[in-house]
């Protein structure tokens, strides 16, 4: 969850120019995926991503070139466990497959660079997906019985108590999956100023706070 106050939205909305009027709609058809994401953006700056620009000396230019994504891909996103004749590292030629699918700039396109949007929007993509591609669509039989498929799983696993006041303890998550339990919820956000480390507590509540790492 991002922190958004009133004026960043506003200036979110006129970037994409949208109306920004607190009483004013807006039109489906003025809010594709494009102006989405433009629009999810200027909402919600990822500051991890020009950390990754800067490590790769690329912060200086609104881009990155072939070269530093491919050396990004091949040295972070790689993992380096795997065979390299059966998992070769990626090519240049492959590379410019990927940013000419996820880079929205057809100037970049064509120069074999990405921007950082671009960026965003390759880690989000199915390249990056923490879930193999094959078992996105239904894949098992799902014709049984619902008991057959009964999962032991955990709501707010976090807190020791009441969900508007409770006290949130990281024990708790070894306690449940000691005692059995196979899903456990995270319930995450941003942290606060300056280093902004991730936490996990109950939202707009008064429950306590545990960090995320």
């Amino acid at each position: 969850m991002f922190p958004a106050d009133r004026k960043r939205v506003e200036q979110a909305l006129q970037s994409c120019h949208l109306s920004k009027g607190k009483n004013d709609a807006i039109n489906p058809e003025d809010f594709p995926e494009s102006v989405y994401r433009t629009f999810l953006m200027q909402l919600c700056p990822r500051p991890e991503i020009d950390e990754i620009f800067t490590s790769y000396h690329a912060k200086a230019k609104p881009y990155m070139t072939k070269d530093h994504l491919t050396k990004f891909i091949n040295q972070k996103q790689r993992d380096s466990r795997l065979n390299e004749l059966l998992f070769p590292p990626a090519k240049q030629e492959q590379v410019q497959t990927l940013i000419e699918k996820y880079e929205p700039s057809a100037i970049n396109k064509q120069r074999g660079q990405l921007s950082p949007e671009g960026m965003v929007w390759f880690l989000c993509g199915s390249e990056n997906s923490i879930v193999s591609l094959d078992k996105v669509p239904v894949y098992q039989d799902m014709n049984q019985p619902f008991t057959h498929y009964f999962i032991n799983s955990s709501h707010n696993t976090y807190l020791t108590a009441g969900q508007f006041s409770g006290v949130s303890s990281p024990e708790m998550y070894r306690q449940t999956l000691l005692s059995g339990c196979r899903c456990v919820e995270l319930d995450c956000w941003k942290g606060k100023p300056p280093d902004e480390e991730p936490i996990i507590t109950h939202g707009f509540t008064m429950t306590t706070e545990i960090l995320f790492k």
